[in-house]
């Protein structure tokens, strides 16, 4: 049974949804990564509180069975929706550690190398199939063709890593 809080800000943050099994409650991998990152105390310790559920398991696995957390967590699509991909966590851990200023974490390391791994000859990353939904105009290519904005994205968690690589050498 799912139940969804308001979050402390009052703007309905999917950080705050909470679904809760037999008294104890986890949040699920799709809502810990569109967690704000600014705000609050309350809202930074919620964000926090989430990453933490992520980076325990590298962002890709469940804890329950150490199995992927699905099929769709390696295929990237824009626009972004509900659905949970590596390229939109590590991205948000990027912003978040540029808000912070902290560094990458190494656990992101295999969810960083899944980003790479996208990465096709030519440098760029390929729209996947998009989720279902009213889009107000097209911002993007169709499914299977390169994609500005997933390479975007990918380019930019890409560089934040490398550079942090470089810096502890």
């Amino acid at each position: 049974m799912s139940t969804r809080s308001p979050s402390p800000t009052g703007c309905g943050s999917v950080a705050t949804w909470t679904r809760w099994r037999g008294g104890s409650s986890s949040s699920g991998s799709t809502t810990a990564a569109g967690t704000a990152t600014g705000g609050t105390v309350a809202t930074r310790a919620a964000r926090r509180a989430g990453e933490e559920y992520l980076l325990s398991r590298r962002l890709l696995y469940r804890r329950s069975t150490g199995e992927r957390v699905g099929p769709w967590v390696d295929r990237f699509a824009r626009p972004f929706r509900w659905r949970y991909d590596v390229l939109r966590a590590t991205d948000h851990f990027r912003r978040a550690a540029a808000l912070d200023g902290g560094r990458p974490d190494p656990r992101l390391a295999e969810a960083v190398a899944v980003v790479r791994a996208a990465q096709r000859p030519d440098g760029r990353w390929v729209q996947g199939e998009r989720d279902p939904g009213a889009v107000w105009f097209e911002v993007d290519v169709p499914a299977g063709e390169p994609s500005r904005w997933l390479t975007l994205y990918a380019l930019r968690v890409l560089a934040w890593w490398e550079s942090d690589v470089e810096r502890t050498r």
